[in-house]
Order: C-alpha cells, then sequence, then structure tokens
C-alpha cells in the first residue's frame, strides 16, 4: 500500500470519527427542546442518550461488517 493511500485512509477515519463526536453533541443541544415539548424528567432524558448511544453504536458495527 502506497503512503498516499494511507494517507486517504486515515483523512477518511478522522472525518468519520468527526461525524460521530458532531452527531452526539447535536443529539444534546437538542436535550433541552425535547424536555420542554414532551414534559420528560431528568431521568428520562438519561435514557435517551444511552439508547441513541447504543443504537448508534450498534449500526455504526453493522455499517463497518456491511463495508468489508
Amino acid at each position: 500500500m502506497t503512503p498516499f493511500r494511507k494517507k486517504i485512509i486515515l483523512a477518511i477515519a478522522c472525518l468519520a470519527n468527526f461525524m460521530v463526536v458532531l452527531d452526539v453533541a447535536i443529539v444534546n443541544v437538542a436535550l433541552p427542546t425535547i424536555k420542554h415539548s414532551f414534559n420528560l424528567s431528568q431521568g428520562t432524558l438519561q435514557w435517551i442518550v444511552i439508547a441513541y448511544s447504543l443504537l448508534l453504536g450498534g449500526f455504526l458495527l453493522l455499517g463497518g461488517r456491511l463495508g468489508i
């Protein structure tokens, strides 16, 4: 594998990691709006974050497996 190709793969992996972090940050920004819209408690919001993170991780694993 050429050094240029390794750099491209590294850049794509870094971009994908940035998108995951950005995705989770957007969910955290939306939590106050979700809380007020549905009159949820703080504990319920924590379950939303946990469920979202688990689903995101599961789909990332599935997508990685399908991409092989």
